[in-house]
């Protein structure tokens, strides 16, 4: 928001193999980085935990995937399909803590990561500094809380701000970056557009020799 652009606001992407992260300070964007490690790390924690295919591990983790233990999870059984296996003996239940305690500890160890990257530009960091959550992994159960907790700053999570009559799908944590590129692309920011002579610069590189010499006859007329 422009509140948080102006206050401070560090924007953390989880994406699926990288986690990447902005901090905007006075409507400027003043630091960047980026980790390699995302959710794809989670799906393959939980499908080598649990025996399971990467493609249920990675359903599991949409649907169920949480970072907060709740006092019934004990009570409530996960079907997981074993990697495989065919028939009656195909499928075992497991407790739902179970896959908690396999997702909190990767999604802990990136935002610690994180936190230590951002420590390098501690300087624009301040109380009033938000942290904006986005990305496909950032819809994990609890994540904000856990921010919250590793950082010591307010969060929420964020989805794209899309124009009216797009799907739903888009409206989601996962399209922010497919939908800032095509915002970028159809509103561009003048403020930080490219120079129009750095443009011709790279224009004129382009060009082939006979190109330069007509653009030359033409520029000389």
């Amino acid at each position: 928001s422009t509140d948080e652009l102006e206050l401070g606001a560090l924007a953390i992407d989880f994406g699926g193999a990288t986690t990447s992260y902005s901090i905007f300070k006075s409507q400027k964007l003043v630091a960047a980085g980026v980790l390699p490690a995302g959710s794809q790390l989670v799906t393959q924690d939980i499908a080598h935990g649990l025996s399971t295919t990467l493609a249920h591990a990675e359903r599991m983790k949409t649907m169920f995937g949480s970072v907060l233990p709740a006092g019934h999870e004990d009570r409530e059984l996960l079907a997981v399909p074993l990697a495989g296996e065919q028939g009656t003996d195909s499928v075992h239940q497991v407790p739902k803590h179970m896959l908690t305690a396999i997702v909190r500890p990767r999604l802990e160890e990136i935002l610690w990561m994180v936190r230590q990257l951002v420590e390098q530009d501690a300087r624009f960091i301040a109380p009033t500094t938000k942290i904006v959550l986005t990305g496909g992994g950032s819809q994990v159960h609890g994540l904000k809380e856990l921010a919250a907790e590793i950082f010591g700053l307010q969060v929420r999570v964020a989805s794209p701000r899309v124009v009216q009559g797009l799907p739903d799908h888009i409206r989601n944590p996962s399209a922010a970056v497919v939908s800032g590129l095509v915002a970028s692309g159809a509103f561009p920011d003048k403020q930080y557009a490219m120079p129009q002579e750095a443009q011709d610069a790279i224009d004129r590189a382009q060009l082939t020799y006979a190109q330069r010499v007509g653009r030359w006859l033409k520029e000389a007329i």
